[in-house]
Protein backbone atom coordinates (compact mmCIF):
# COMPACT_ATOMS: atom_id res chain seq x y z
CA UNK A 1 0.00 0.00 0.00
CA UNK A 2 1.30 3.55 -1.16
CA UNK A 3 1.74 6.40 1.22
CA UNK A 4 -0.68 7.89 -1.64
CA UNK A 5 -3.47 5.02 -1.19
CA UNK A 6 -6.54 6.45 0.96
CA UNK A 7 -7.32 5.22 4.49
CA UNK A 8 -11.13 5.98 3.69
CA UNK A 9 -13.40 6.05 0.64
CA UNK A 10 -16.37 7.90 0.67
CA UNK A 11 -19.26 5.95 -0.73
CA UNK A 12 -21.85 9.06 -1.20
CA UNK A 13 -24.43 10.45 -1.45
CA UNK A 14 -22.65 13.69 -2.22
CA UNK A 15 -19.63 13.57 -3.97
CA UNK A 16 -18.79 9.69 -3.94
CA UNK A 17 -15.05 8.65 -4.56
CA UNK A 18 -14.95 7.46 -8.39
CA UNK A 19 -14.20 4.16 -9.57
CA UNK A 20 -14.22 1.71 -6.77
CA UNK A 21 -14.79 -1.84 -7.02
CA UNK A 22 -15.58 -4.73 -4.81
CA UNK A 23 -12.08 -5.61 -4.20
CA UNK A 24 -11.21 -2.69 -2.94
CA UNK A 25 -14.20 -1.70 -0.38
CA UNK A 26 -15.92 -4.84 -0.44
CA UNK A 27 -19.04 -6.10 -2.35
CA UNK A 28 -21.96 -5.01 0.23
CA UNK A 29 -20.49 -1.10 0.18
CA UNK A 30 -19.91 -1.22 -3.20
CA UNK A 31 -23.42 -2.12 -3.90
CA UNK A 32 -24.27 0.52 -1.76
CA UNK A 33 -22.14 3.31 -3.85
CA UNK A 34 -23.39 1.93 -6.57
CA UNK A 35 -26.78 2.65 -6.48
CA UNK A 36 -25.55 5.96 -5.41
CA UNK A 37 -24.54 6.31 -8.96
CA UNK A 38 -28.02 5.55 -9.83
CA UNK A 39 -29.29 8.30 -8.48
CA UNK A 40 -30.76 6.21 -5.96
CA UNK A 41 -31.28 7.81 -2.33
CA UNK A 42 -28.49 6.29 0.15
CA UNK A 43 -27.43 7.64 3.74
CA UNK A 44 -23.93 8.85 3.90
CA UNK A 45 -21.59 6.11 4.34
CA UNK A 46 -17.58 5.37 3.87
CA UNK A 47 -15.76 2.35 3.74
CA UNK A 48 -12.08 1.74 4.54
CA UNK A 49 -10.03 0.09 2.07
CA UNK A 50 -9.74 -3.35 1.47
CA UNK A 51 -6.29 -2.85 1.59
CA UNK A 52 -5.69 -1.99 5.31
CA UNK A 53 -6.41 -5.75 5.86
CA UNK A 54 -2.82 -6.48 3.55
CA UNK A 55 -0.87 -3.90 5.75
CA UNK A 56 -2.04 -5.70 8.64
CA UNK A 57 0.27 -8.33 7.79
CA UNK A 58 3.18 -6.30 6.92
CA UNK A 59 3.34 -3.87 9.09
CA UNK A 60 0.24 -3.31 12.31
CA UNK A 61 1.77 -0.39 13.38
CA UNK A 62 1.16 1.83 10.33
CA UNK A 63 -1.60 -0.57 9.71
CA UNK A 64 -3.52 0.66 12.84
CA UNK A 65 -2.75 4.25 11.93
CA UNK A 66 -4.15 4.33 8.76
CA UNK A 67 -7.14 2.49 10.07
CA UNK A 68 -7.46 4.90 12.79
CA UNK A 69 -6.52 7.85 10.52
CA UNK A 70 -9.80 6.60 8.34
CA UNK A 71 -12.04 6.25 10.84
CA UNK A 72 -11.24 9.52 12.26
CA UNK A 73 -12.00 11.16 8.52
CA UNK A 74 -14.86 9.06 7.59
CA UNK A 75 -16.70 10.04 11.16
CA UNK A 76 -16.33 13.35 10.51
CA UNK A 77 -17.53 13.45 7.05
CA UNK A 78 -20.63 11.89 8.40
CA UNK A 79 -20.76 14.42 11.17
CA UNK A 80 -20.67 17.10 7.94
CA UNK A 81 -23.64 15.01 6.35
CA UNK A 82 -25.68 14.73 9.16
CA UNK A 83 -24.78 18.21 10.38
CA UNK A 84 -24.67 16.23 13.92
CA UNK A 85 -21.62 15.24 16.00
CA UNK A 86 -21.71 11.24 16.90
CA UNK A 87 -20.66 10.32 20.18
Amino acid sequence: MSAAAPSMLWLGPDKPDDGLTPELVGSKAHGLWRMGRLGLRIPPAFALPTTLCALLDQDPERAGARIAEGLRAGVERLEAAAGRRLG
